[in-house]
């Protein structure tokens, strides 16, 4: 379900997001360990450090303090050529002591490695943000396409639920690689039965269990303000401006289910992996049969191929993409670099003999090891968690191109000169005529007598014996 995400915030409040938690790195880095083992570990050496410390002024008052020589043997022995020294000049000349000067050898190594780990990590975030967002493009382009130059409601339609239902195959399998199995390890991208109920059902059948008001709805949708007082006064300023409708227009959202049972049985003697190319398939064989028509040519046709191969191009990049990871090596040196800084922190901190060094080390753990952390979720932004996309809504959206090219709600045409209002289109009149051999899921890309899925349509090739394919 749709839900408030990572980078949906007020960038111009930044007290409001100083003391935010939700989409923060904070949920990210409570779950590591570097961040309670060094700043625990160093509370405490230092408070080993006070311990000496109060025993020394004891013995230097000529009174037992009866605590015994624990902290002092251990100290002791490890001092200068074996001199009986004092706490003080122990922790600044002792030889066991690692100068604060040479931790600047290994963090800035450690800071380098990081900042580049995050940098690719975000141009990664960005490819995937693009990839979507071409896919989203590729639909909306053939949307336009289908409504300018196909005639019938059945090619326009088939086109478009084709390309779009390719888009939700891929977002489908791909979410399933943020989830881990029961042994800490990705699950593999497969289509489960929510991915395929979701392309069988209407989308607002689907959104019922987490949508039951029609504000909520509308909004999913792309509606800006709500249905009833804020719309009709928004409708009442315009009609006083401009002489506009003075009724507020209806809001037909009907997104009807994407494939028919018989196209779901087709897809599944296929792969997983290759449901998408099916798809897209489909589409382009939907495509062709319009050129046969006559409705489809010249640089229109190749426009609409185009539209359908580059949805399937940014479907692959994706899972590419997230079929490989950072490159372990890399990310296991990035890890040994830090634990090793903040363990040589832990001690060399102890140099400045005093009680607020825990937080300054707690404070340089949550730094660079939120930063490390953000960088690996955004590696892969196709979870539940708050950096990342938020798909449902994504597809909502692209389902939302219904709304312009199904004949349940309005399809796009160019308003006549009389009015404002266009009227129904004869070729609507004619697909009703169809509406029994389309609910018979017989169009065009839905293959033969056999239910297969191509374009052929009735016109099925002799040679052909899967539907088009």
């Amino acid at each position: 379900m749709a839900r408030q995400v990572a980078y949906e915030y007020n960038i111009g409040s930044a007290i409001s997001v100083l003391f935010s938690y939700k989409g923060t790195f904070w949920p990210h880095v409570l779950r590591t360990h570097e961040l309670y083992l060094y700043p625990l570990l160093h509370t405490g050496l230092v408070l080993m450090q006070w311990s000496w410390q109060q025993q020394a002024n004891d013995l230097v008052d000529g009174v037992d303090s009866g605590r015994g020589t624990f902290w002092s043997t251990v100290f002791e022995v490890t001092a200068d050529d074996g001199v009986d020294v004092g706490p003080k000049q122990y922790w600044e000349k002792s030889n066991m002591m690692i100068p604060w000067k040479a931790v600047g050898t290994l963090t800035p190594l450690m800071v380098f490695a990081l900042v580049f780990f995050l940098s690719q990590c975000y141009s990664r975030f960005m490819t995937f943000f693009y990839a979507c967002q071409l896919m989203e493009t590729a639909i909306q382009d053939m949307t336009v396409l289908m409504l300018v130059h196909a005639k019938r409601h059945k090619h326009r339609w088939d086109a478009v639920r084709y390309l779009t239902a390719a888009a939700m195959a891929t977002y489908g399998r791909v979410t399933d690689l943020a989830n881990v199995d029961e042994n800490k390890r990705r699950c593999k991208p497969a289509m489960d039965l929510i991915d395929w109920e979701r392309l069988l059902l209407p989308e607002r059948t689907w959104h019922k269990q987490y949508v039951s008001d029609t504000d909520t709805w509308d909004t999913i949708l792309g509606w800006p303000r709500a249905a009833g007082a804020v719309e009709a006064k928004h409708t009442e300023d315009l009609h006083a401006a401009f002489g506009t409708s003075a009724t507020p227009p209806p809001r037909p959202s009907s997104c009807p289910a994407l494939l028919k049972v018989h196209e779901v049985d087709e897809l599944r003697h296929y792969p997983d992996s290759v449901v998408g190319l099916v798809l897209v398939t489909w589409c382009v064989q939907t495509l062709k049969e319009l050129e046969l028509n006559g409705q489809l040519k010249g640089p229109s046709l190749g426009q609409a191929q185009g539209s359908a191969l580059k949805l399937r191009a940014a479907s692959c990049k994706i899972c590419n993409l997230l079929n490989l990871p950072i490159p372990l090596p890399y990310f296991h040196t990035l890890v040994v670099l830090q634990n090793v800084c903040f363990a040589i922190m832990s001690w060399s901190l102890l140099s400045f003999v005093s009680f607020l060094t825990p937080i300054v080390l707690f404070f340089a753990v949550l730094v660079m090891v939120g930063l490390r952390e953000v960088a690996v979720a955004l590696s892969n932004p196709f979870g539940k968690d708050d950096v990342d996309f938020p798909i449902d809504k994504w597809i909502a959206q692209l389902r939302a191109n219904a709304l312009l090219v199904h004949r349940d709600n309005r399809v796009v045409r160019l308003p006549s000169h009389e009015s404002t209002q266009t009227g129904r289109d004869v070729d609507d009149e004619d697909d009703e005529e169809e509406e029994d051999e389309d609910d018979e899921g017989v169009g065009a890309g839905a293959g033969g007598d056999d239910g297969g899925g191509g374009g052929g349509g009735d016109d099925k090739d002799e040679n052909d014996e899967m539907g088009g394919f």
